[in-house]
């Protein structure tokens, strides 16, 4: 048997994501029975309940993700509030990666500069 504890810190996580809210893992984590040192070191977080009952919100995700690609995709843009559109959607993606635990943010990206450019701005 999983923690109680961790399944509902991952409920309540999921279900903020779901909903576009930000997420504040050591508040909830806290909420839920968690110490505070254990809340900082996101001890609920590296459970296997925690994962688990996470990754049922995956599906969800994508499905909120689906749909709002699908509003901007096919109304008039001018007429929509793209801004809001983008921002909640971006919101999803994060929390998805944060689900899976993948990345959050492409650290990947390496900008290198040619001597020909560095030549024309000098």
């Amino acid at each position: 048997m999983g923690s109680i504890n961790a399944e509902s810190v991952a409920k309540e996580v999921g279900q903020k994501m779901l909903d576009g809210e930000l997420v504040d893992l050591q508040a909830i984590t806290r909420k839920h029975g968690y110490s505070e040192k254990s809340a900082k070191t996101q001890k609920a977080k590296n459970t296997k309940t925690y994962q688990k009952t996470i990754t049922r919100f995956v599906p969800l995700l994508n499905e909120e993700i689906a749909k709002i690609q699908l509003v901007m995709a096919s109304r008039d843009i001018s007429r929509e509030k793209y801004k809001d559109l983008a921002d909640v959607l971006d919101k999803l993606y994060k929390n998805k990666q944060l689900a899976v635990g993948g990345k959050t943010d492409n650290t990947s990206i390496t900008v290198t500069f040619d001597s020909a450019f560095k030549e024309r701005i000098i």
